[in-house]
């Protein structure tokens, strides 16, 4: 952290060059103190080397040498103190340069761990959706399988009503009609009954009570009695009554009975045409009256 701040650096090497200069004057002072003390000369003669005061003009170099030690050492410590700083910001560098590649490795971790995270929800979500696709083909096919038993179940049973003889229908609790057979449009058409008076989505209790004003049927017996059936209050209602045409006279015999289905009052309406059994049965009344009338005759 000293070697990072460059005034601090200069401050050192001043002290440096201070104390090494301090100690070269020091040093200057004290050997020229004993060169020039008679002891000295005496040592110097002995060892040969400065043996009289004649050699003090050496001591101005020795203070330059010691001067330029000085400088010197006071320059190495500031090139020294720079290069230790110049390594210090390059040790920080680094150390920030590792901290940022460290963050970086972090969040490339967290991206990956992000990514990874992001597969497994978009697997889990394909394989959620792919268990929902085949659910719903499931589902798809089971309702196909059943709708197609439900059109073979319709099919039975309109092949089945148009089988019969009886002209039948079957209307829901407010009088529509539901489903007609065969017998039951072929005998509309062939009496030139007006278009959507007997057909599927025609009120039944309304031509009825049409029929019933026109005079064809007994007051409004049959509208009421088929809403008796429908309603519960009445089982079953049957009953004969007359259809002449100009051309041939006829009978049917009403029968109306009630069903139902999720909840929901129907009821099925058959018109069974008896005017061979009436004409029989008139054909053998006026037999019996003959026979009776001849029986009298006789025994008178």
């Amino acid at each position: 952290m000293i070697a990072g701040k460059p005034l601090v650096a200069v401050l050192l090497s001043l002290c440096i060059f201070l104390i090494s200069g301090l100690f070269t004057e020091l040093l200057h002072h004290e050997i020229r103190s004993h060169v020039m003390s008679e002891g000295f000369n005496q040592a110097a003669g002995t060892a040969g080397f400065i043996r009289t005061p004649d050699k003090a003009h050496y001591f101005p170099l020795i203070r330059a040498f010691g001067w330029i030690t000085t400088v010197l050492l006071s320059t190495m410590g500031f090139f020294l103190m720079q290069a230790l700083r110049r390594q210090a910001r390059l040790m920080q560098a680094l150390i920030e340069q590792n901290i940022l590649l460290q963050k970086a490795n972090e969040a490339d971790n967290d991206a990956q761990l992000l990514t990874e995270n992001a597969r497994r929800n978009t697997e889990d979500a394909n394989l959620q959706l792919v268990t929902v696709n085949e659910e719903l083909e499931l589902r798809s096919i089971e309702a196909s399988g059943a709708q197609e038993r439900l059109q073979k179940q319709e099919r039975f049973v309109r092949f089945t009503l148009d089988g019969l003889s009886a002209h039948i229908c079957v209307i829901d609790a407010q009088g529509e009609i539901v489903i007609t057979n065969r017998a039951w449009d072929a005998f509309a058409v062939a009496n030139n009954a007006a278009e959507g008076t007997y057909g599927e989505g025609t009120n039944y209790l309304d031509v009825c009570n049409a029929a019933c004003e026109e005079g064809v049927l007994d007051s409004d017996e049959f509208s009421a009695a088929i809403r008796a059936v429908i309603s519960g209050s009445l089982s079953e209602f049957i009953k004969e009554y007359p259809c002449h045409s100009p051309s041939i006279h006829q009978w049917f015999l009403c029968r109306v009975n009630s069903f139902t289905v999720s909840g929901a009052n129907y009821a099925v309406v058959s018109h069974e045409n008896i005017s061979e059994l009436k004409l029989t049965q008139d054909e053998l009344q006026q037999s019996r009256h003959e026979v009776e009338a001849a029986t009298r005759a006789m025994s008178d």
